[in-house]
């Protein structure tokens, strides 16, 4: 598993301490998150905005659990490759050719578009 830890040069504060993407999932337990999967279609999937319940490691220990809503949840391959953030995750999953981008605290749609953005406010991810 890739894990990158990109910091600011700012004085006054570090972008994201060292921890693993579960570490960083646990803390937005009963938080309100944006979530959307990026696949190599020309239309990108529609912005769901979760409550996080709880994060686990599946039994066999292959994927993240970030479960919302009762039971219902999402599976990140561990073997994906995390970029890490404050607010943010990318996980990128190589194999499926699919991104997934999970945001605490803010929508992650734009008002026109519902597309996502990153931390410079590029759509191009």
């Amino acid at each position: 598993m890739g894990i990158d830890f990109p910091f600011t040069h700012k004085k006054t504060s570090v972008v994201v301490a060292m921890h693993s993407p579960l570490s960083i999932l646990n803390a937005w337990k009963h938080k309100k998150i944006s979530v959307q999967l990026l696949t190599g279609e020309s239309t990108p999937s529609p912005v769901v905005n979760i409550i996080v319940n709880d994060v686990a490691y599946c039994p066999d220990g292959t994927h993240i659990r970030v479960y919302f809503a009762d039971k219902n949840f999402i599976g990140i391959p561990v073997s994906a490759k995390f970029t890490c953030y404050n607010h943010m995750i990318q996980a990128k999953d190589i194999d499926a050719e699919i991104m997934y981008l999970l945001k605490q605290g803010v929508d992650l749609r734009d008002e026109n578009t519902n597309t996502v953005h990153n931390r410079q406010g590029d759509a191009n991810l």
